[in-house]
């Protein structure tokens, strides 16, 4: 349910989100408050958002920060610190990722390669857990540097389930390195994310096998439906009403997965817990 790798995860992460570029910028002159609107630092989420938030990421104001992060660590291969931050805002229909006064340390040139993911990971994994886990940019689409600002867009649709982002846990800085799917580890970020609970109401409960959901469910501890194993011949629809959820509810809770055909073999997650992971 959770593996993948780069190239593993290019066709569900192409499908869903689009990076559309990076750009190195200076960092804005003046005070918060002198910044355009444009500027996503230009909206304080803390006193910004309304009494509890907005319904979907679309009905968030333009400039809206949703999640920002430290980079700390120096990571698997060199005593070098790093540093920097992260922010992630709503900007014009994208998401927007920036990361300013990044140091990479000396030993860390612009030759060696230093990519940007979003990881589904908490911050405390490991890098062979973050090695399969899932992700997105990545895949030499968000090259970074040591810089003042780099910018990334992810673009998303009404449809899509980056209208909540958050199983996005960890930024993560991979150097690259020749063997190695992801390279190793320079530094990581865990999110702090300023949304309201997209699914606050989202009770997942098995009915029963149907004609169409005759699959096996897996259960955690507590005795609750964590995930469930595609039977051939299985539909999406009907495995949604066999727990008593809606369809666009199994894609949030599989947000690389979007609203594909349920696939034979495949486990879709039932666990808010596990989403993303």
């Amino acid at each position: 349910m959770r593996v993948r790798g780069w190239a593993g995860a290019a066709g569900a992460l192409l499908s869903l989100l689009l990076v559309t570029g990076c750009t190195v910028v200076t960092p804005p002159v003046g005070p918060a408050e002198t910044r355009a609107a444009s500027d996503p630092a230009a909206i304080d989420v803390t006193s910004d958002l309304p009494a509890g938030g907005w319904p979907d990421l679309s009905t968030f104001p333009d400039g809206t920060v949703i999640a920002n992060g430290s980079f700390t660590g120096s990571g698997e291969t060199s005593a070098d610190p790093v540093s920097g931050t992260i922010e992630i805002a709503k900007e014009m229909g994208r998401l927007t990722v920036t990361v300013r006064d990044l140091d990479l340390g000396p030993s860390i040139g612009p030759v060696d390669g230093a990519i940007l993911e979003l990881n589904a990971r908490t911050d405390d994994s490991t890098p062979g857990e973050f090695r399969v886990a899932y992700g997105q940019l990545g895949a030499g689409q968000a090259d970074v540097v040591a810089a003042a600002s780099q910018v990334f867009e992810i673009e998303y649709g009404s449809e899509l389930v980056t209208s909540d982002p958050s199983w996005m846990r960890t930024a993560v800085i991979w150097q690259q390195a020749d063997g190695l799917p992801y390279g190793r580890v320079l530094a990581t970020a865990s999110l702090t994310w300023a949304l309201p609970d997209m699914r606050p109401d989202l009770t997942v409960l098995d009915t029963g096998t149907a004609p169409h959901a005759r699959g096996e469910v897996i259960y955690d501890s507590a005795g609750d439906p964590s995930g469930y194993v595609v039977a051939s011949g299985d539909l999406l629809d009907d495995i949604a009403v066999r727990f008593r959820v809606e369809v666009w509810d199994l894609a949030w809770l599989n947000p690389m997965r979007g609203y594909a055909s349920a696939q034979t073999g495949e486990t879709l997650n039932l666990s808010r817990y596990e989403r993303g992971r």
